[in-house]
Order: structure tokens, then sequence, then C-alpha cells
């Protein structure tokens, strides 16, 4: 799989020297931050003359230049807050994005030297990390469900049918709730080989035990990420048992997505516009390329202390 390129999408979509001051002064935080992590200094002009010079020449980049690796890493981490800047983002969306960043940073920065550079090679390159050929086969479908139909479109197009909607939405959702667990269990399995009693079957792929979502510890994330983790696993869920949780109102225009315990006891029940889907996909979508950010992070800490 390839590894995202924000060079591109920065050209595409942004005016980044509108933004000078702000990737100036993020990149001279982010060197410091990076010297002292590799002993190593690290020079904030050099990083700057790659930042700008990728921009220019993006087919450039090369992996084995570690100043082209942090030059990389900064568009990657800046990526959220230009956008929110640039009124692409809402507010939600940009604490989302640094809440989750920081978070998993440190949950990970403790076992950081332990853990081993293909771990985080094969995260920040989209490698299948878990089963090979079933991740393989969701990421093809989930290109195939993309490329045939704009989600967000359909949800918001007032001709279109309800139940197309919703339907279409089910399958999209699925198929990237599938790619993100197996990204959160690979996470998990080499997070336990370290914490608590060391067992690396400890997590499973249980979302509510890898974050430790029910309790309230140092592994607990940030209210604004437990409480959207819940929601997109109620979604999940609904999903799952679409016979029973999920109701489409068509004459309103809304759907109740509903959940139940074991027992059948419900614990999830909310009603809302169609059109509100599209924000648990995309919130999805935001904690899985999260994942994604923070093991590039890490990979470049690893590469740039053989290389530098």
């Amino acid at each position: 799989m390839k590894s995202i390129n924000p060079f591109d999408f920065y050209n595409r979509f942004l005016d980044p020297v509108k933004y000078k001051k702000d990737i100036s002064k993020f990149i001279k935080k982010l060197t410091k931050e990076l010297s002292i992590l590799i002993n190593k200094s690290i020079d904030e002009k050099l990083t700057k003359y790659y930042f700008w010079d990728l921009l220019i020449h993006p087919k450039n980049y090369n992996q084995f230049n570690g100043y082209h690796l942090i030059a990389s890493l900064t568009a990657r981490l800046l990526l959220y807050k230009i956008l929110y800047k640039a009124d692409c983002c809402n507010n939600k969306t940009y604490q989302l994005n640094q809440k989750w960043f920081k978070y998993l940073k440190n949950r990970i920065l403790p076992y950081e030297s332990e853990i081993p550079l293909i771990f985080f090679a094969k995260i920040a390159t989209n490698y299948p990390v878990i089963n090979k050929d079933s991740t393989i086969s969701l990421f093809k479908e989930n290109k195939y469900l993309t490329k045939e139909e704009n989600l967000r479109y359909l949800l918001e197009n007032p001709v279109e049918d309800p139940y197309k909607k919703v339907l279409r939405f089910k399958e999209t959702y699925k198929n990237y709730y599938g790619i993100f667990l197996g990204r959160c269990e690979y996470l998990g399995v080499e997070l336990s080989k370290y914490e608590g009693n060391k067992k690396s079957s400890r997590y499973r792929n249980n979302i509510y035990d890898i974050f430790q979502l029910k309790n309230n510890n140092k592994k607990t994330p940030p209210q604004l990420i437990r409480d959207l983790l819940f929601s997109l696993i109620h979604v999940r869920n609904a999903i799952a048992h679409h016979e029973k949780c999920i109701i489409i109102k068509s004459h309103i225009n809304k759907i109740q997505i509903l959940d139940f315990n074991r027992n059948g006891k419900q614990t999830y029940n909310e009603v809302l516009d169609i059109e509100s889907l599209w924000d648990y996909y995309y919130y999805l979508v935001c904690l899985d390329i999260g994942i994604n950010t923070i093991a590039l992070y890490f990979y470049t800490i690893k590469k740039i202390r053989i290389i530098l």
C-alpha cells in the first residue's frame, strides 16, 4: 500500500504560502522536539528549505533523506491546523485531531525504543497488518464503494431515495470500520507487550479494552475521543443488527439508531437527519488517519536516528 503524500494535497487544495508563518513556527517547535528525542541537533533552516522544496517538487521525495522525512512529517502534522485556519474543517475536527495525536503519542512514547521500526512502517504505509488477505479485500471494497458514488453527495442529495442513502452508508461504514478495527487490534497487540501484565492477547480486537473506554486511567483517551469511540461502536453494532437497530423514517428524512447490550437493555438511541450520517463515517476516517500519522511520527524518529 502507498503512504499518503501530504505535499500533493497541499498543492491541490490549499495555499501553503498563505500560512508560511504558521509553518515556520511549527517547524521551529518540531525540530526542537525531535532533537531532544533523538539526542541529535536537527537543523531548523534545512527543514524549512526541504519543506518548501518538496511542495514545489513532491516527486523528489526520498525516504532515505532524513530531512525529507522530517519535512513530510511536518506537512502531515500541520494539515488539520491549516485546514482549520482555511475554514475547511470545523473546530471539533481540529480538536479531535489534536487530542487523538497527543493521546496516542503519550501512550506509545514510553515504549518507543522497544517497539521495532517495522511496526510503525507497516501502519505508516497502510500495509495490511492483521490478516493480510481479508484486509486487502477490505481496502479493495472501500476503493470500489468510494469510487462508485460519493457518500457525502449522496447523503446530502434531496432527491435521492432515503433507503438508498442508508444502504450505501451501511456498506461504506461497515467496510471502513473493519479497516479501522484491524489497525486498532494491531496497535493493541503491540502495546500489550509492554503494558500491565505484558500478555499480547490481552486486548484482542476489543476497542473497549484497547483504549480502556470503560475505565478511567492513564490509558483512557480524553472525553471527546472517548465519547466518539463509544458512538462509532454503537453505530457499527446497529448496522450489524439492523433488523432491529436501524429505523428509517423516510417521511421526515430521519434515521433512528439503536443499540442493546447482551441482556437486551438499550444502550444507545439517537434520531438524526439522514445526511448527518456522514459525520460518523468522516470521524471514523479521521481517527484511522490519526493512527497512520502517529505511526509516521515514530517511524520518522527511528529513521532519523539512523540517517542523520
